[in-house]
């Protein structure tokens, strides 16, 4: 099967805006996933310290779990 150069150029011209198309999307994708990523790295640090802190706390006031029951039981 024989094709024209006009044939030719129209096909490579569709693929190399198809190309350029998938450059553009995975740029696009790998910016949201650096983005998300440091979203998700600050919040495992918070959700650390909030931790911490709550270690913290329970270990200055005793344990609510251990300590005896209030009164009016």
């Amino acid at each position: 099967m024989m094709q024209t150069q006009e044939g030719v150029d129209s096909r490579l011209m569709v693929l190399e805006e198809k190309v350029e198309y998938q450059d553009y999307t995975i740029e696009k994708l790998n910016e949201a996933l650096v983005s998300q990523q440091l979203q998700l790295d600050t919040l495992e640090e918070k959700i650390k310290r909030l931790d911490e802190k709550l270690s913290a706390g329970l270990l200055e006031h005793g344990d609510s779990d251990n300590s005896t029951p209030p009164p009016h039981y």
